[in-house]
């Protein structure tokens, strides 16, 4: 039991520390109140994903991996086959899964081109017009 909550409180710290460091690297302009924030709220989100719906975390991780190719069906082929080995990998080696999470989880929670940044844009789209 000792070893267990070692375990999840190292694998905790890890994946928080790699976020502050990824948010930091990011958003060096915003505070260091903003990013530890933004921190625990994307650690919570991620093991949260993780625990309840890790089909959610794959697809998240699959589109961080493969949005640096341009073409369509090569993106479609690549992410199928690594959406395929993620899902698998999320049955026997949950932690791996979160850590590549960390890294997809800014394209759902970022200011560029995150999901929340695309909603506000439509809220002032809507007002506008």
């Amino acid at each position: 039991m000792k070893l267990r909550l070692i375990f999840l409180v190292t694998l905790c710290s890890t994946v928080l520390g790699l976020l502050f460091w990824r948010n930091s690297s990011r958003y060096p302009t915003k505070s260091i109140l903003w990013r530890a924030g933004k921190t625990v709220i994307e650690l919570s989100l991620v093991l949260l994903t993780a625990l309840r719906l890790p089909v959610m975390l794959v697809s998240w991780s699959c589109l961080w991996i493969t949005r640096p190719i341009q073409t369509p069906w090569i993106k479609v082929t690549v992410g199928v086959a690594i959406g395929t080995i993620l899902g698998f990998l999320s049955m026997y080696a949950l932690e791996l899964l979160i850590i590549i999470g960390v890294f997809g989880i800014d394209d759902i929670t970022g200011d560029r081109d995150g999901f929340l940044m695309n909603l506000a844009r439509t809220r002032r789209e809507a007002k506008v017009a």
